[in-house]
């Protein structure tokens, strides 16, 4: 570490410590002091043994600032974002208390709070310990409070579901959506599987959301929420199976692809989607066999024939559809039948990346034998 940042350093926790009466000037240090954090790995390890971690957290906890406490918070986050040990030390049930206070404190400022969710995102991100204590300290149970009363059911959309999302909607939404990658973090990296039930509570009214027709916003954050939470789990499997999720995805994804026709722009979206659908019946027989129903794979296959400029994006749809063809003869059926394969041969012209090409051969292998039994029998 520079000389330079360690006298940054020592001038800003000097003045976080000795501008009491300023809460202007304390917010501007915390600011810069969690700038120089960001970019200095080595900031957070003489922060923590200057004793300026504690002391960070101790004005979080006690300024009648809530300014001052947003830019705290705002600085632990980064800390523990960056630095391991910073994370462990702030790892203590009274940290996980005073987030539990604030999250569930009605007069708590939206902006604290969602700066409350992310400080309780990273102690909880690849960290076993930092999951059980927001477990255990009711932050999940807040957090899931706060994930359904914020949830954007009651925002205008289009038909296409698009919406502007300004003034308070904008600050709530934005809540939600710390909230969500907060549980997350609660729940998966590691995997948590009592954490990822007690999230599956949350799925009738996620799946009454997606029905609904939600923002196209919030599609990303909740596809990502139910990765977190479904994955490798079959009771979350089978709990979003039976809330009718994989059928209120179906939807969203045959919207997204009806989009991304005229809008490229709603491509990654749609990859997510389908991407969401596949672990949400991973290794799972009767989920196989509703994606089967849905006929979900042909529709991924009508997403592949559109012109995905992202080679990775069509390598992700690949990926799904010889994940789902593998583990159901079914599906691989009705790849075979939806034209599939000639699909994925022209995708091939279009994509010239060996990982791309690997993956589509093996494909091509293991359907091209049923792909001749069914040309028999329909010129038999």
């Amino acid at each position: 570490m520079s000389s330079e940042a360690v006298s940054s350093l020592t001038v800003l926790l000097g003045c976080i410590k000795t501008q009491k009466d300023c809460p202007q000037a304390q917010k501007q240090a915390l600011v810069a002091l969690a700038h120089l954090c960001m970019e200095n790995g080595e900031a957070c390890e003489r922060l923590e043994d200057k004793g300026g971690l504690m002391s960070i957290l101790h004005l979080a906890v006690f300024t009648k600032h809530l300014e001052v406490q947003q830019a705290a918070l705002y600085t632990l986050s980064c800390a523990a974002q960056i630095n391991r040990a910073c994370q462990s030390k702030l790892c203590i049930p009274q940290v996980f208390a005073f987030l539990q206070s604030k999250l569930s404190d009605q007069h708590s400022l939206p902006e604290v709070k969602r700066t409350a969710a992310f400080l309780a995102n990273c102690l909880a991100s690849n960290n076993r310990e930092g999951q059980r204590l927001a477990r255990e300290r009711q932050c999940m149970v807040t957090m899931i409070q706060l994930f359904l009363s914020s949830l954007p059911l009651t925002y205008a959309t289009n038909p296409t579901g698009q919406s502007q999302l300004d003034g308070p909607q904008d600050q709530a939404f934005e809540l939600w959506t710390a909230v969500t990658n907060g549980l997350a973090a609660c729940v998966n990296n590691p995997q948590n599987e009592e954490n990822q039930y007690l999230c599956s509570g949350t799925f009738a009214p996620v799946v009454k959301l997606l029905t609904d027709g939600c923002i196209s916003q919030a599609v990303r954050p909740i596809c990502y929420y139910l990765g977190m939470v479904i994955s490798n789990n079959k009771r979350t499997q089978k709990r979003w199976m039976l809330a009718g999720g994989l059928q209120a995805l179906m939807a969203v994804l045959q919207r997204m692809v009806e989009q991304a026709q005229d809008d490229p722009t709603s491509m990654p979206l749609a990859v997510q989607v389908a991407v969401t659908l596949d672990s949400c019946v991973a290794d799972n027989a009767l989920g196989l066999q509703l994606i089967h129903q849905l006929k979900a794979v042909p529709l991924m296959v009508q997403l592949l024939s559109l012109n995905l400029q992202d080679s990775q994006l069509q390598l992700q749809v690949l990926l799904t559809i010889l994940h789902l063809t593998e583990m159901n003869k079914d599906i691989q059926h009705q790849l075979v039948s939806a034209g599939g394969l000639s699909v994925v041969l022209h995708s091939m012209a279009r994509n010239q990346s060996a990982e791309y090409n690997k993956a589509a051969t093996y494909l091509l292998k293991t359907c091209v034998h049923l792909g001749q039994q069914i040309h028999k029998f329909a010129i038999g």
